[in-house]
């Protein structure tokens, strides 16, 4: 790790903090080292004393680390004006002549586009470094790799696919996630779907992600069951809750099955349902044909009205409509 400026960038704070941690333990573990370190904030800090920070003489030691967070973004945001022009042009004029002991770290979270000045700066640097810390596109694959790597536990591919489909785009609340089900089973145990639907914070997506698999495979008392679990924490969830999320969930599965089934103008599945991967839905969307999508949102959508003007009591419109469902 002899790079004298560094770019860490992405939207995964997981990685991120990992590749800073690592640049860190570069510095040694002498008690020297971390005299030798610095953090900037990038919205308060200007680029000549970032320099100058740098460039000081390291005390004791033979590199000295300066962490900066977000400066690149700050001079080109809007408004940033004459001032941030300024300070990237100091950054063009002192990056190529920084001491060979200075570890500059620019940290971003999230990623910088190639037409930014600073980044075109590194890449003509020989002593640059630039490290991307993007999203995983597989994420339940980056979940089992991260189980097993990080926690020796084995997580189940349905499990994965369950914990993937409600984080979302948030690593951290994932391994997170990772972390309590990696404690909930133990040394000798692996993660199963049960296990995530019992412990993770996200349970009511979970079940309901479940009991629509249930539904789509014709398991009418499994899913009951799923969904009677969230009905008795009434502090937490209540049927107008659930209906909701079960209404959003197959208009999500009707919106793929479609766009999968007649030519599109070329836009990204995940833009149009609004989610950062829409690989669940694509994989899910298989367990039913199109015309029986749009009559169970029509069905959905019938319910939920008798629902909401008192038609039905809503416990049994969800046993009703789960039954018929799963048939």
């Amino acid at each position: 790790m002899n790079a004298r400026a560094i770019l860490i960038h992405g939207e995964d704070d997981v990685g991120i903090e990992e590749a800073l941690n690592k640049w860190r333990a570069s510095m040694g573990t002498s008690p020297n080292a971390d005299f030798n370190i610095s953090e900037f904030d990038g919205q308060v800090a200007d680029v000549p004393e970032i320099i100058a920070a740098v460039s000081s003489y390291p005390f004791l030691a033979d590199a000295r680390m300066v962490i900066v967070r977000g400066m690149l973004k700050w001079l080109t945001r809007k408004g940033a004006g004459e001032s941030g022009k300024a300070g990237l042009s100091r950054l063009a004029d002192e990056l190529p002549h920084l001491p060979a002991w200075a570890r500059l770290i620019f940290v971003e979270r999230e990623t910088i586009p190639d037409s930014h000045p600073t980044l075109k700066a590194l890449k003509e640097l020989g002593h640059a470094e630039i490290q991307l810390c993007a999203i995983p596109k597989d994420l339940p694959r980056w979940l089992m790799n991260r189980a097993q790597k990080v926690y020796h536990t084995p997580l189940d591919e349905p499990a994965a696919r369950a914990l993937a489909l409600v984080v979302g785009t948030d690593l951290r609340g994932a391994d997170n996630e990772l972390c309590k089900l990696a404690d909930y089973v133990g040394d000798v145990g692996r993660i199963t779907e049960a296990d995530v639907a019992v412990m993770t914070s996200y349970l009511p997506e979970v079940t309901i992600w479940g009991a629509i698999k249930d539904i789509a495979e014709g398991r009418g008392r499994k899913a009951l069951e799923r969904i009677h679990q969230l009905l008795m924490d009434k502090k937490s969830n209540d049927p107008f809750g659930i209906m909701g999320m079960i209404i959003r969930q197959f208009r999500f599965l009707l919106l793929t099955k479609e766009y999968l089934s007649a030519p599109n103008d070329g836009t990204p599945l995940a833009d149009i349902l609004g989610v950062k991967s829409a690989g669940e839905y694509i994989s899910q969307s298989k367990a039913f044909r199109l015309e029986d999508l749009e009559h169970i949102y029509k069905t959905l959508q019938e319910y939920d009205f008798k629902m909401k003007v008192g038609m039905i009591a809503p416990e049994t419109a969800l046993d009703i409509l789960i039954i018929g469902l799963s048939k």
